[in-house]
């Protein structure tokens, strides 16, 4: 029965809400929010990296953690969930452009992050991600950064840096690592999603409007973390972004100890 088949599909979108990928298909089957996922594809598309002949990619870490990455039983891939990074506006100047709201709502996902740059002497960033400077620069392979953006569960990003203009009240992108006609497509693709979400919001009630962004929320985690707010564009930052979803072996995540608080890293 059709009818009996749509509903179960319905009932699987909510319980496997944070399974992107999952519902993705689930959408396609029911022929659902096509638009929104072409404009997230598309966006991922612009900043997915495939060419690292002419890239010089580090990270930036303190000695501690280097012994942890390179050690007598090889070497090691450390990421940090999506949702624990070190800025807590991580991904939200996106969704409060989109939403038209400050935004602090919390979702969970399965996607880990390590951060990468090109520029390998920042004091800046010596100070804030090298424990004051007195830590390492660590600068990857490119053959290996090729293997694994090769994995189907592993994707290697640019950082897109957004500012809001004053004036007219639009965004703008300040990358240095972006085209122009790269930062116009960006523009493009969220003002897509913006305008999406206003006009399948505007004669809903409050409630129902709250519905729909926490469905827009869980859609929008595959790419709020790939833009930044446009004072750290001096970064120049490169993501690599593991999807644990698609991830069918079993995964080692650890809990490190802090003086504040525990967080797990996944180790590859």
């Amino acid at each position: 029965n059709k009818d009996i088949s749509i509903k179960i599909l319905e009932i699987l979108k909510i319980k496997f809400e944070n399974y992107t990928d999952f519902i993705e298909k689930i959408d396609r089957i029911l022929n659902e929010n096509t638009t929104f996922y072409e404009s997230i594809n598309n966006i991922e598309n612009i900043l997915k990296v495939t060419d690292f002949s002419s890239l010089e990619l580090g990270h930036y870490t303190s000695l501690s953690t280097a012994l942890k990455l390179i050690n007598k039983n090889g070497s090691h891939l450390r990421l940090t969930n999506g949702r624990q990074m070190n800025d807590p506006l991580e991904g939200k100047t996106l969704l409060e452009y989109i939403f038209g709201d400050n935004h602090s709502d919390w979702k969970p996902t399965k996607r880990f992050i390590a951060s990468l740059t090109t520029v390998q002497d920042s004091l800046p960033m010596w100070n804030n991600y090298a424990e004051g400077s007195t830590g390492a620069m660590l600068i990857y392979d490119k053959t290996y950064l090729m293997d694994i953006s090769e994995l189907n569960y592993v994707g290697i990003y640019k950082v897109a840096y957004i500012s809001l203009n004053s004036e007219n009240n639009e965004i703008e992108i300040k990358s240095n690592n972006l085209f122009e006609e790269d930062k116009v497509a960006l523009v493009t693709e969220i003002n897509n999603l913006k305008d999406l979400f206003e006009s399948e919001t505007k004669d809903l009630n409050s409630d129902e409007k709250e519905e729909k962004k926490r469905v827009y929320l869980n859609k929008l985690q595959e790419i709020d973390f790939l833009f930044k707010k446009s004072d750290y564009s001096y970064e120049v930052e490169y993501r690599i972004v593991a999807n644990t979803e698609n991830k069918n072996t079993k995964l080692e995540v650890k809990v490190e100890n802090n003086q504040l608080l525990n967080f797990p890293f996944l180790y590859c």
